[in-house]
This record gives C-alpha cells, sequence and structure tokens, in this order.
C-alpha cells in the first residue's frame, strides 16, 4: 500500500508501521509520542451524547461496557458518569 490507517495498539504494531516508513494515521490514540498523524474521537463527548441518549430509550439504570485501561475508554467512562451525575443518577 501507498498509506495505512491502522489501530495501533502496541509498541510492536507501531514499531513495524515506522519500519515500513510510509504514511500512517493511527485511529487507536493508545499510545502517546508516535511518529504518525492520529485521528480519534473525542470520547468524552461520546460518553456524553450516550448518558443524553439513554434515558430517552427508556432506560433508568446504566453500565458502562468498555476498556478503561486506554484513553478513549477512560474519557468515554468520565463523560458518560459525568453526564448521568448531572441528570441525577448515581
Amino acid at each position: 500500500p501507498d498509506g495505512v490507517v491502522a489501530m495501533v495498539r502496541t509498541p510492536a504494531a507501531a514499531a513495524r508501521l515506522a519500519a515500513w516508513g510510509g504514511p500512517v494515521v493511527d485511529t487507536a490514540a493508545n499510545l502517546a509520542d508516535l511518529p504518525f498523524a492520529r485521528v480519534h474521537l473525542d470520547g468524552a463527548a461520546v460518553g456524553r451524547v450516550a448518558a443524553e441518549h439513554l434515558p430517552g430509550a427508556g432506560a433508568r439504570r446504566f453500565a458502562f461496557v468498555g476498556d478503561r485501561s486506554t484513553p478513549a475508554g477512560r474519557d468515554a467512562l468520565a463523560g458518560f458518569a459525568g453526564r448521568l451525575k448531572e441528570f441525577g443518577h448515581d
């Protein structure tokens, strides 16, 4: 390929892509200081929007299922829990 869009989740994957030498866009945003362009979601906004949607869809009890070891997962949880708290849910 001439270019790659990749979810770069491990140092080994980052090293392979860097050694390849072509242009890479990382969509995972799991690792810091990568030499690649990065495109990712605003995890906190994703969590907030989900928290706004679920009560309107009839949900009254909530759970977060996600990877809390990643920045995106932590941000989504924070946005989700924060918005639910604003709405009076614990």
